[in-house]
């Protein structure tokens, strides 16, 4: 009888555990991956007829890139976050703990853009389960802003994501992303 009490005891515990761990993205536990302190950095849209200036705070470690938007409430008009990876390749991204749509703009490494999708949030707490959103080519950076910014805007694919001059150089010397 008392390692019947033990076995019961031991199993409640171990529920008790994966249930705080496996915590749904409206926990407290979820604030752990709100970026809060990634920096600002000043970029520029280009198209043939006009420059636009935004804001982006720079996701440059696979840590970062993993928690990207997570968690956030709002995005500032004409912030958003630049994703830069080190190599072009195709790559997918979804939406899992993310509270608001965005747009995602998929960069070639001379700065062109790609495509264009406008992703939903993710309601479920089961990663699998989130709509993937994969790019069709090669891309080097991506950038999320709020949902509808690109149509709104006007800028999309063959328009260009330049340095805050409005200038092309190369990713590495971007201010922010040296490492």
């Amino acid at each position: 009888m008392d390692i019947m009490k033990l076995r019961l005891s031991l199993t409640f515990f171990v529920l008790i555990t994966l249930s705080v761990s496996c915590a749904p993205s409206d926990s407290p536990l979820a604030e752990e991956t709100k970026q809060q302190n990634l920096e600002q950095h000043p970029l520029c849209l280009v198209s043939e007829s006009r420059r636009h200036h935004i804001e982006a705070e720079y996701a440059v470690t696979g840590e970062q890139r993993a928690i990207g938007l997570m968690n956030r409430e709002n995005l500032e008009t004409d912030s958003g976050m630049l994703f830069y990876y080190p190599t072009s390749e195709r790559r997918s991204f979804w939406m899992f703990q993310t509270l608001i749509p965005l747009d995602i703009a998929f960069i070639a490494s001379d700065g062109e853009i790609l495509q264009v999708f406008t992703m939903q949030p993710c309601d479920s707490d089961e990663p699998r389960l989130c709509v993937s959103y994969p790019s069709r080519q090669a891309f080097r950076t991506a950038l999320e802003m709020n949902a509808g910014y690109f149509n709104e805007t006007g800028f999309g694919p063959g328009d260009y994501l330049l340095d805050s001059d409005c200038e092309r150089v190369a990713w590495e010397n971007w201010n922010g992303l040296a490492r």
